[in-house]
């Protein structure tokens, strides 16, 4: 017991930023490094992070070192966290979490689908397919470049644009070479947090190498895409939804003040 409290000391984590540049595809890395516990009994290191703050869908146990570079990440927001562990398998809690953005959070395309947007997701992919991949503007056969993971049917995610707008086109970029694969897609809109959600189109084919696009003729401001892929894994290079402002842009009604995040 006295070692698992000790090994709960705090751990401080310092960030930099690395990257690299190809002329088909844009991937990050990012170098990480800590204080070592002051506990004897730590035997290594566990570095987790994701793309929604606090909640980590990737952990990579780097044994006992007190620097890594997580390597092959898209653009987009991404927060981290580190855990130390001893050989009992007594683990520590969380250090302070760090945050880097990683390119542009909104794609050169103007496509309203970009991690500025996205609210969730379904926080299944393999760690170099982050779902960020989806509007990179990379579109090559390369783990830089898409999204998705082995063992899993589909995965989803969800948009808030921040007001309503007349949605004009999306388009996905589906994969079909080798095992990883995507069969069809799925877009779903609403209004309000209160409505369901309400199918703009279902099992559009994705079963190819190139865009699928399709028209829309609705007034959204929440989206929700949903990829399905085979039974032996899922993959999308790259998606892009368009659209302009419903109604008038300025009004008479006083703007709202002190807004925060929840």
């Amino acid at each position: 017991m006295q070692h698992s409290c000790i090994i709960t000391k705090r751990l401080f984590i310092l960030l930099s930023l690395v990257f690299f540049c190809s002329r088909s595809a844009l991937a990050y890395d990012v170098a990480l490094r800590w204080d070592p516990s002051t506990d004897t009994t730590v035997t290594g290191y566990k570095i987790h992070y994701g793309s929604v703050s606090g909640s980590y869908q990737t952990s990579i146990s780097v044994g006992n070192l007190t620097s890594y570079t997580v390597t092959g990440l898209g653009s987009g927001t991404f927060y981290f966290a580190v855990t130390a562990y001893n050989s009992t398998g007594a683990q520590s809690a969380f250090s302070n979490q760090v945050a880097k953005t990683l390119g542009s959070a909104t794609p050169a395309s103007g496509s309203l689908a970009h991690s500025g947007t996205m609210t969730a997701n379904s926080q299944n992919f393999a760690p170099d397919h982050q779902i960020a991949h989806l509007w990179d503007g990379c579109t090559d056969a390369t783990p830089a470049c898409s999204t998705g993971n082995t063992g899993i049917s589909s995965f989803w995610v969800e948009f808030d644009f921040g007001q309503q707008y007349s949605l004009t086109s999306a388009r996905l970029f589906g994969d079909a070479d080798g095992s990883w694969t995507s069969t069809s897609w799925n877009l779903h809109y609403r209004n309000s947090l209160a409505e369901t959600w309400q199918s703009v189109f279902s099992s559009v084919n994705a079963f190819l190498t190139g865009w699928s696009p399709q028209s829309l003729t609705v007034a959204a401001r929440y989206v929700r895409i949903e990829v399905t892929g085979n039974t032996v894994a899922t993959q999308a290079r790259e998606l892009e939804i368009y659209g302009t402002v419903s109604g008038p842009t300025t009004s008479q009604l006083p703007a709202p003040t002190n807004v925060v995040v929840k």
